[in-house]
């Protein structure tokens, strides 16, 4: 997850969008683990702007490259509104950057169990509403159970709670293979209005960076698969 901090000999070159006060609620909404701040800006003109960023709400985040998708998607913004070549040339050519996982490397949710199966609306019902019942999502059709928070004084539970609202509030009972290849625009690929603009090798992008995120050290023992989705044919 990219942030930004204070870095006095550095610059950074971007694009000041002006929004209305709805958008930028869809946008908080959409940012639930930053938080906005006003910071000065200079345009090419040397003209001052007070705009509004994003800090990351978590402290303490380890220092690391970003990676080679996302880097394409802000070069191909500042290409579309014309940064300065300059500065495009230095995020394509001196940048290092995290490098894509090749599809030989992709990982995928194995251990299945056999021949349980639920219907879309079993995982509807599962949405995280309803304390009685466990939260799921489904990836490809696989399902995964979340166990629940750990004791409010486990050194994991603030991380957790975090996981647990954004999980629930975007993914919560659904299908979410096709949410995912959206909010997480991989260049390779188109962006999917529906379930067969999603070819075989980006469904399996798309797991292999679900299965990345919960097999981590942070969230390896909090889920786990259950079963499959039963999808009608009609």
């Amino acid at each position: 997850m990219a942030d930004i901090e204070d870095y006095p000999e550095g610059e950074f070159h971007g694009v000041v969008h002006l929004l209305s006060d709805e958008q930028m609620s869809r946008l908080d909404a959409m940012e639930l683990t930053y938080h906005r701040i006003v910071v000065n800006s200079i345009n090419y003109q040397e003209q001052t702007h007070l705009v509004y960023i994003y800090k990351m709400n978590i402290e303490n985040q380890p220092i690391g490259l970003p990676s080679e998708r996302y880097l394409d998607i802000i070069i191909k913004g500042c290409e579309y509104y014309k940064v300065q070549p300059e500065y495009i040339n230095r995020l394509k050519y001196q940048q290092a950057v995290i490098p894509r996982r090749q599809p030989h490397m992709f990982q995928s949710f194995t251990n299945i169990p056999e021949d349980v199966f639920y219907s879309v609306e079993e995982l509807t019902r599962r949405n995280g509403n309803d304390p009685t019942l466990p939260l799921w999502l489904s990836i490809n059709g696989k399902i995964l159970e979340y166990s629940g928070l750990p004791p409010v004084d486990h050194p994991e539970y603030e991380f957790q709670k975090r996981t647990y609202t954004l999980v629930k509030l975007r993914f919560g009972g659904r299908e979410v293979t096709q949410i995912m290849a959206k909010a997480l625009y991989e260049p390779l690929y188109v962006i999917p209005s529906n379930d067969t603009d999603l070819c075989e090798q980006h469904r399996a992008q798309i797991e292999d960076d679900l299965y990345c995120r919960i097999n981590n050290d942070q969230n390896k023992t909090y889920w786990k698969p259950i079963g499959r989705l039963r999808v009608s044919d009609s």
